[in-house]
């Protein structure tokens, strides 16, 4: 007789009317199933794994995904926080070496401060400083640093940041010397 690993020698010795499964039994039937399955690289409906791919996918998306989406959304309003900073020391030091006295640059300064934060959606509390290099502040001639400090909150991941950013100017030396 022949062995019954070969799927005609056992057809053949037996008959037709057997099948092969029912020779092999429930055991021999899933190690074919799974021979079949390793070979065609797709699992079958009835493996003991249908439902693990859900599981593993979102397993992923919380452990990697969600946590880059947080840090895009912290990244992006940290940039949109130091575009802001930006225009509001450029305007700002503008405002204050144009200004016919100091005091009125300082109020006019901070205004344009606050409202470049404003225009760009970012909450932030905005000080704003000035360095002079001469007494009076706005002496023809003389430089002026404006410093712009701003506590960004960043809303997606909770924290408050700190940026800070500084612009020197001169002030027109063809103007008449104002307080």
């Amino acid at each position: 007789m022949r062995p019954l690993s070969r799927n005609r020698g056992v057809v053949g010795c037996l008959g037709s009317s057997m099948r092969h499964s029912q020779l092999l039994g429930n055991r021999g039937l899933a190690r074919q199933q799974e021979l079949h399955s390793t070979e065609s690289g797709s699992i079958e409906p009835n493996s003991t794994e249908s439902g693990n791919v859900i599981v593993e996918f979102v397993g992923v998306m919380i452990v990697l995904v969600v946590p880059a989406l947080l840090a895009l959304l912290a990244a992006s309003s940290l940039l949109l926080g130091q575009a802001a900073i930006t225009a509001a020391v450029r305007d700002g030091a503008r405002a204050f070496v144009r200004a016919e006295s100091a005091m009125q640059g300082r109020h006019h300064a901070t205004q344009i401060a606050a409202e470049a934060f404003e225009q760009r959606g970012v909450d932030a509390e905005v000080t704003v400083d000035f360095a002079c290099s001469a007494t009076p502040c706005l002496s023809p001639g003389a430089s002026v640093t404006t410093t712009v400090r701003a506590h960004v909150v960043l809303t997606s991941v909770g924290m408050t940041v700190t940026l800070d950013e500084s612009l020197q100017l001169p002030v027109d030396e063809l103007r008449e010397e104002r307080e």
